[in-house]
């Protein structure tokens, strides 16, 4: 190697910090020689002292590199899963950029070179062979035995073959749907005129819209859901004994604000016997915060701006979800559950009311759950003279990367969470059947 005649040396940290962030040793130079007089007139240089100091130095950083990044690679990957085409992708990596330890944001281009070699596609370049058709008509199958999917559209059945990594064009499945659930097409055909409410929310956090949903209830299986009205984004939705009860909402609520940490600025739910503690609990941490960011010496926040309680018919974001889950999930167990009772296989005792939690709670658990997953990556499409105040799009990618970043969430005052979980902490809302009963079973 040729000797180095110019002293890099006093440049070292900051040769070492832009290779850090992936410049290559020419563009190093640039850097150095636009800024200071005394650089050498070529890189070539420079390229033998950073090989002369890893060759001294085992510790000198190498060059970092996007490529090699599994932090970087297994997010991409889940991204991937969730449904995110290229732009959704990218935009969630540098939202991302400080958490994944980046310390530059990646181009486009970065991030579809990353995505060829992980073999992270979007569409296919050859024809499917028949092996792998046969493998896309498995996991549609499996999806309808296991998920309840047996009603999905093309969306929400791409969504669910995403999931479990599987690619598949719109045209295969199409053909797949056609062979495999001819009967399910035609029910979808189906569509019945009716007219479409309205409800303007600002922003992201705005507005939580919540309910339960009682269509099980005649055979003990209660549920309850919480929705963010702006994103359309399933917060959380609980399946157990009692959604009925203002404690177990309670719980509920709690629960969710502390795994998201933070929590919408207004609830909008109906008038129930299980809202009180509700509203109570949210107008107390709201409260709690307005005084920690404004001062004690003010007026107190009002009710009305953080809680607010109306008619059914009124709470649109929930009562929309809830016909979307019992189409694709829930008919088919309601319709089972039914001819149990018309067959007599089932009457409201205890006994029968028992045997159908132990048999069947896990199960609609699970489907809910999987729906649930499908729909917050599944893309809600463009409305006719509705998308001026209607936001569209995948509700997962709305709700964690909205567009223009606007949210309203409020931050959760912790000492106040913390007193409301030690009210409620010997409640046990998830247990369907005492231990004995279950052991019995």
């Amino acid at each position: 190697m040729p000797p180095i005649s110019f002293d890099w040396g006093i440049y070292r940290g900051e040769i070492e910090s832009l290779r850090a962030r992936g410049t290559s040793a020419k563009d190093i130079w640039q850097s150095l020689f636009n800024r200071y007089d005394d650089i050498p007139s070529s890189h070539r240089t420079l390229e033998r002292q950073i090989k002369a100091w890893q060759e001294e130095d085992p510790s000198f950083a190498p060059r970092y590199s996007i490529y090699e990044d599994l932090r970087l690679i297994e997010f991409c990957n889940n991204e991937w899963l969730y449904n995110a085409n290229h732009e959704e992708m990218l935009k969630a990596v540098n939202s991302e950029r400080i958490s994944l330890q980046l310390l530059f944001e990646i181009t486009s281009r970065q991030l579809e070179k990353l995505r060829v070699q992980n073999r992270l596609r979007y569409a296919r370049r050859h024809e499917a062979t028949e092996e792998e058709v046969d493998e896309k008509r498995e996991a549609i199958i499996r999806g309808m035995k296991e998920n309840g999917a047996s009603r999905y559209g093309r969306g929400l059945h791409l969504s669910t073959l995403r999931k479990h990594g599987v690619l598949c064009s719109q045209y295969h499945l199409r053909k797949l749907l056609q062979e495999i659930d001819p009967d399910g097409l035609k029910a979808r055909d189906f569509r019945r005129a009716r007219r479409k409410g309205r409800m303007d929310i600002a922003g992201l956090g705005r507005m939580g819209s919540l309910d339960g949903y009682d269509k099980l209830k005649p055979w003990g299986i209660e549920i309850y859901a919480f929705i963010d009205g702006y994103s359309r984004y399933v917060l959380q939705v609980y399946c157990g004994n009692d959604n009925k009860t203002a404690i177990s909402v309670l719980v509920q609520y709690l629960r969710m604000v502390r795994r998201l940490k933070k929590m919408p600025r207004c609830l909008r739910v109906d008038k129930g016997v299980e809202t009180p503690l509700l509203a109570w609990a949210h107008v107390l941490l709201r409260r709690a915060t307005y005084r920690q960011e404004e001062g004690i010496d003010i007026p107190e926040l009002p009710f009305e701006r953080a809680f607010s309680w109306g008619t059914l018919i009124r709470n649109i974001r929930i009562e929309r979800w809830w016909k979307s889950l019992a189409t694709f999930c829930l008919n088919e167990v309601r319709g089972h559950f039914q001819k149990l009772s018309r067959d007599q296989y089932f009457d409201k005792v205890r006994p029968d009311r028992i045997a159908i939690k132990y048999v069947y709670m896990r199960p609609i658990r699970r489907r809910i759950d999987e729906f649930v997953h499908t729909y917050n990556i599944s893309p809600i499409r463009k409305q006719k003279h509705r998308g001026h105040y209607l936001p569209t799009g995948k509700p997962r990618k709305l709700f964690f990367y909205p567009k223009g970043g606007q949210h309203y969430h409020e931050k959760l005052h912790m000492p106040t969470l913390d007193w409301l979980d030690s009210l409620v902490k010997d409640y046990d809302i998830d247990s369907y059947l005492p231990d004995e009963m279950m052991d019995l079973c």
